[in-house]
């Protein structure tokens, strides 16, 4: 797999947000979703608006285990997704909703991230490199999943004709 590793800085994005499982894939057709009602609704262009000019970002936050109902085990995981752009720290100031989705803000802590380039289109692109992140890369290198939040950037929007370029970002450290 094509990849680099870059450290970055602490930063802040800002952004709609949902909260989605991860249980039976639930996240790969809900995330989906969730961009195609952005556009219509206004979401994407009140998110541009807190940078104009930043990429879009997607966001994976707050990772929750939950319980099974059914027995004492995890049964699986939740996760905050954002449609984000990096913005400057007190860009929203309270969360609040709108059409839906919960605006929220989070810092995003200096790491060492895994980037990988996605090619192609939205979201068979990023769904297929993320999940070759995770069944092939991890598995092949002496990196681990450092915890944290793990991004999608937008590149372009494949508007001019062209296939959609996009990067998804994991943060790692060397397994111990």
């Amino acid at each position: 797999m094509n990849y680099r590793i870059e450290k970055r800085d602490a930063f802040s994005i800002a952004g709609a947000s949902i909260v989605v499982s991860c249980e039976n894939g639930e996240n790969f057709r809900r995330i989906p979703q969730f961009w195609q009602e952005s556009g219509p609704n206004g979401t994407i262009d009140r998110v541009l608006g807190f940078n104009p000019g930043a990429p879009l970002i997607g966001a994976c936050t707050d990772f929750k285990m939950v319980p099974d109902s059914a027995s004492d085990k995890e049964g699986g995981t939740l996760l905050r997704y954002m449609i984000a752009v990096e913005a400057p720290s007190g860009t929203i100031a309270e969360p609040y909703e709108h059409n839906g989705a919960e605006y929220v803000e989070r810092e995003v802590p200096a790491s060492t991230w895994a980037v990988f380039t996605a090619v192609g289109p939205l979201p068979e692109s990023i769904q297929s490199v993320t999940l070759r992140i995770y069944s092939e890369w991890f598995p092949s290198t002496g990196y681990e999943h450092a915890g944290g939040p793990e991004l999608e950037i937008y590149l372009n929007d494949g508007s001019s004709g062209g296939d959609v370029i996009s990067e998804v970002w994991v943060p790692i450290k060397m397994s111990e």
